[in-house]
């Protein structure tokens, strides 16, 4: 457990860092393009007639003058008269400026008049010696006094500069003050903002309607399109009668700026971005409040999930991509990676759609990617590691050629073993401790080198793993760790090249007028267990088995029998049943008890 928890060291990590990302919103402005996005993937949508917009245009400053500001209240008492059909008229205008009273007492007679206006005031925000306070802008009170509603037109803005909600309600004084869209649609429906309540889970309840709202009673609204997507009619073309007051008979009437000039404009979802390659053009602020009033009334209103489901989300994208991504080449790993990201961006977009929910998907994105790297980089890592660790333990007992066969294999070098069959050879120069008496231990040296390393050789080339060496001695397997079905014939031929080697150095220190070496080699077959052994701070590749024992002993009779090479009745029966053939006939010294051994044990030699 501890072993694959260390494995999995970078990817924890990494989960720790984007769950703190997370905490502390660091991903906001790639969550706000995504939430974004599903707007635009969306497509515009037609909102109907039901609200409909007068627009306070390029052409209406060209015909009534180029600061509406300055225009005499009696216009927009004219243009009342035009739009006395309207189910309501919510002017995103305020009228805080004196005036004349002439102007402004016609203009309160025709909202009297009406019925069913609503006007507009706003919150000036100023801080003091490190509070903010808020003070209101209201219209002039000539003009409140037959009014049917009031609201704020503040507009919240997120970070980046984009509107995706509105602030439904403000606390001030003691009060509830409405926006100037939940006021206009409170008028719309025959009521008053005394009928504003709470619901026990903190929504506030209008008509109905639950607005799911944040701390600062901000509600996510929909967006049916960019600006122009509600109907918009020239206010100078309704006001000279150029449009047919039946289109706004029983409509909710917004009347607001929409010139450019006039600066009333605001990115939406459907407007960030590149406007020019778009064609989308930011939305005038009347505009925004119409989108508020239709999300009003057809509930719409989006919800953030809570922060606890979106860290849930990320831990659970994290688990899936290190099962998906972990064991797995990193082409397969990267396939899977962007296939969970569809997944993670399609059940994002379902709950937008479907569900109304906002559920982050931009950091478990990125988490996904990141791990599958994490991950990659890791398995690396840890492939490397255990590459290097297997070449550097099995480098002293094979050949190269082996030791690269094994790299692919890093449980060989973990603390244990597995059953094998092989075959075990020993081999040892006779007389050695008297050679090594009479001379220098540098000339010991280096004669049992020469010797050694010639016979290595031979044992590497016939695939053997030299398990150790003992003074003189050598003691060679065949058949681990790579298993060999023909290890009986593999040891047989490296023995009798080993004699073979062995007569061409003598020859050569014969003539250097050096003593010769004379070597004994016993050959055993049968199961072992190979593996390492010792502890987790120094081990040992090696096998363990009654036919190790055997071994030893044959190598041990060679001088009784007086030959170079004994091997057991199982190395005949393994050759026999691997189907091995080998250039050398096989002859039957007899039977012999052997120490450690209650049966007799029949032994043989290989003759020329």
């Amino acid at each position: 457990m501890l072993l694959r928890l260390r494995r999995l060291t970078i990817p924890l990590i990494i989960l720790v860092l984007f769950l703190i990302a997370s905490v502390f919103h660091v991903g906001d402005r790639l969550e706000n393009l995504l939430y974004d996005s599903w707007f635009k993937l969306s497509g515009t949508r037609d909102p109907g007639d039901g609200i409909v917009i007068i627009g306070i245009g390029e052409k209406s400053a060209q015909e009534l003058g180029p600061e509406p500001a300055a225009w005499p209240r009696s216009t927009h008492a004219a243009l009342l008269e035009r739009l006395q059909g309207a189910r309501v008229v919510g002017f995103d205008l305020v009228f805080d400026t004196p005036g004349d009273p002439t102007e402004n007492a016609r203009m309160a007679e025709a909202i009297t008049r009406h019925g069913r206006v609503v006007l507009a005031n706003y919150f000036a925000f100023e801080e003091e010696e490190g509070s903010t306070y808020a003070s209101v802008k209201m219209p002039i009170s000539q003009l409140t006094q037959g009014l049917a509603g009031i609201g704020f037109i503040n507009t919240p803005k997120d970070q980046d500069n984009v509107v995706r909600r509105v602030t439904v309600v403000y606390p001030y004084r003691g009060r509830n003050i409405p926006g100037f869209s939940l006021a206009t649609a409170l008028v719309a429906q025959g009521l008053n903002p005394d009928t504003i309540t709470r619901t026990p889970g903190g929504e506030i309840r209008v008509a109905g309607v639950d607005i799911p709202v944040d701390a600062n009673n901000q509600a996510l609204i929909d967006f049916w399109g960019p600006g122009g997507s509600f109907p918009t009619y020239e206010y100078s073309d309704v006001l000279l009668g150029r449009v047919d007051p039946e289109k706004f008979k029983d409509r909710i009437c917004l009347v607001g700026a929409t010139d450019v000039l006039l600066r009333d404009y605001e990115n939406t979802p459907f407007t960030r971005g590149n406007m020019i390659r778009t064609g989308a053009l930011p939305t005038p602020g009347v505009e925004i409040h119409a989108n508020s009033i239709k999300t009003l009334f057809e509930s719409r209103y989006f919800q953030a999930l809570p922060d606890w489901i979106d860290y849930l989300f990320l831990a659970v994208v994290w688990v899936l991509t290190v099962l998906l991504t972990r064991r797995r080449s990193p082409w397969a790993g990267l396939v899977l990676a962007c296939l969970l990201i569809a997944g993670e961006c399609g059940l994002a977009y379902g709950l937008w759609k479907s569900r109304h929910l906002w559920l982050d998907s931009g950091l478990p994105m990125v988490l996904t990617l990141v791990t599958y790297t994490g991950v990659t980089a890791e398995s690396y890592l840890v492939a490397e590691y255990d590459r290097r660790k297997t070449r550097a333990l099995f480098s002293r007992y094979v050949s190269p050629a082996v030791v690269e066969q094994l790299t692919g294999q890093p449980e060989l070098v973990a603390l244990g073993g597995r059953r094998q069959d092989a075959t075990v050879l020993f081999s040892d120069i006779r007389g050695f401790t008297s050679y090594s008496e009479a001379r220098e231990p540098e000339e010991v040296v280096r004669r049992l080198n020469e010797y050694l390393t010639a016979m290595t050789a031979t044992i590497f080339r016939h695939g053997g793993m030299i398990d150790k060496y003992m003074g003189d001695g050598i003691m060679a397997v065949f058949g681990v760790p790579m298993r060999q079905g023909d290890h009986a014939a593999r040891a047989i031929r490296a023995a009798m090249e080993m004699k073979a080697r062995l007569e061409e150095l003598n020859q050569r220190w014969q003539e250097l007028g050096e003593p010769l070496f004379k070597v004994g080699i016993g050959l055993s077959s049968g199961p072992v267990v190979a593996g390492n052994i010792g502890s987790i701070e120094r081990m040992d590749y090696t096998v363990i088995g009654e036919d190790v024992n055997l071994a030893s002993r044959l190598e041990s009779l060679t001088k009784e029998y007086d030959t170079q090479l004994i091997i057991s009745a199982r190395t005949v029966d393994s050759l026999r049943d691997s189907g091995e053939e080998i250039p050398w006939s096989i002859e039957e010294l007899g039977t012999t008890s052997v120490k450690g051994f209650r049966e007799t044990i029949s032994i043989y030699t290989i003759r020329a």
